[in-house]
């Protein structure tokens, strides 16, 4: 497993790309709630701009994750919000429609990165049931 918090180094998808590449991140929120749509976010960051801090929103304090949600919001190229809804999750499996939810995020972008992490990654090998 891979180290968690805002000093964690770059996803290695992320890792080496050139200093002008657009960076793209997409995570998802939801997926432990029993009821209710899970929702995704894909970003894409300027070439260049390294956001510190911006790892795991489960690690921030909701003071911190407020911060950085205004800056990202301010400062990303692009971003776009992806959902599934209960009924989708119902008829798919919440790992299933977490992935929707993720493809309607990034697909719903206007510009698209070089290169994008995925939060979870493990989600492709469990969606395929390895």
């Amino acid at each position: 497993m891979s180290p968690r918090g805002p000093d964690a180094p770059l996803p290695a998808a992320l890792a080496g790309l050139p200093a002008d590449a657009l960076l793209g991140g997409i995570d998802e929120a939801g997926r432990g709630p029993l009821a209710g749509p899970v929702v995704a976010a894909a970003v894409v960051l300027p070439a260049g701009l390294r956001l510190p801090g911006v790892r795991d929103s489960k690690a921030l304090t909701p003071a911190a994750r407020a911060e950085l949600d205004a800056l990202i919001r301010d400062r990303a190229s692009d971003f776009a919000i992806g959902t599934a809804t209960h009924a989708e999750i119902d008829a798919v499996n919440i790992l299933r429609a977490t992935l929707l939810a993720m493809q309607r995020a990034f697909a719903g972008l206007r510009r698209h990165p070089d290169a994008v992490a995925v939060d979870g990654d493990d989600l492709d090998r469990r969606a395929r049931g390895d």
